[in-house]
């Protein structure tokens, strides 16, 4: 025969015990690994935002220290950059201003008329990049834009 035990959950919390100092620097010990991962996901949001508007420096036309915007006393920004708001076999929807017209250049000098050559920037490029909301991230301050973009799995891959 079965005799059906009535277990008195109340007296069970007596006898071990309650919620107590033990059980609270526990939980703290546990919920900080989780703390630091999730601030270590969320961090990314903010030092990995890439600029929306970037160009890399166009040799003859730029002096040294040229910024995004030195191209518009010249062209549009559609005319300079063939694949912006573009997308054909040779564009990439994060490719549009990795890519330019070449200037045609007289007597040292930039014209405002451009060639049908296109440029591709590189890794090797310069490149100057439109205020955005962050004065720098890790995509800016290493230029990894264009042919580098890849460079920000590497250190998960490895």
């Amino acid at each position: 025969s079965s005799v059906i035990k009535m277990i008195n959950y109340d007296k069970v919390l007596e006898d071990l015990g309650e919620f107590g100092m033990w059980q609270k620097i526990t939980l703290l010990l546990l919920w900080f690994p989780c703390m630091m991962a999730g601030a270590m996901v969320l961090i990314g949001s903010f030092t990995l935002l890439q600029p929306s508007e970037y160009r890399c420096k166009m040799e003859d036309c730029d002096v040294e220290e040229f910024r995004f915007e030195d191209f518009e006393k010249h062209w549009t920004l559609g005319e300079l950059f063939p694949c912006s708001g573009n997308s054909s076999s040779h564009c990439s929807g994060g490719d549009e201003y990795c890519v330019f017209l070449k200037p045609i250049v007289l007597n040292g000098k930039c014209s405002a008329n451009l060639t049908d050559e296109k440029v591709f920037c590189n890794s090797e490029s310069e490149f100057a990049y439109k205020q955005f909301e962050m004065q720098k991230t890790v995509i800016s301050e290493f230029n990894m834009v264009c042919d580098k973009t890849s460079e920000l799995c590497r250190p998960i891959a490895e």
